[in-house]
């Protein structure tokens, strides 16, 4: 378990914000420290693609990497921010569940072999490599906002 300080102030001076003000600061909290995980996925996500193309030729399009970004959870219950890869609008993320979860052997209606992927999670390795770092620094993060309040 572990207890961050000042929190109780914290939730205090969150109470004497209207419920928009709040959602939205911790919107903007959530997203800041969620910065280098999304930063060490697409720096995983680079990895693999110029594997691709030393290994097999293929042609390096940069679209994983592209795609992974920070999204907003639609929860309005549970503030949440996701680091994913997107795949709606201009984002072309579509095969990342295929690179992180891998494929067994793939047929077309005709029997003709479409080739099996093996699993990279390279979202998993993002995740575990930020992951001490992620409670210090949304410790600190607290700490600002309670600061940046307690001074207006």
């Amino acid at each position: 378990m572990y207890e961050v300080q000042g929190l109780e102030q914290f939730e205090r001076i969150m109470k004497g914000l209207s419920e928009k003000m709040r959602r939205a600061e911790m919107f903007n909290l959530i997203r800041k420290v969620a910065g280098p995980v999304e930063k060490a996925a697409k720096q995983e996500a680079a990895q693999i693609e110029s594997q691709a193309w030393s290994q097999y030729g293929r042609i390096n399009s940069g679209n994983l990497e592209e795609s992974i970004g920070r999204i907003r959870g639609k929860s309005k219950e549970f503030l949440n921010v996701q680091v994913a890869p997107r795949a709606k609008g201009r984002f072309k993320g579509f095969h990342a569940q295929l690179v992180q979860f891998g494929t067994d052997g793939r047929t077309n209606k005709k029997g003709q072999n479409r080739g099996k992927m093996t699993a990279n999670p390279f979202m998993k390795r993002a995740f575990d490599k930020t992951l001490n770092g992620l409670r210090g620094d949304f410790e600190k993060q607290v700490a600002k906002k309670i600061e940046k309040f307690a001074n207006t």
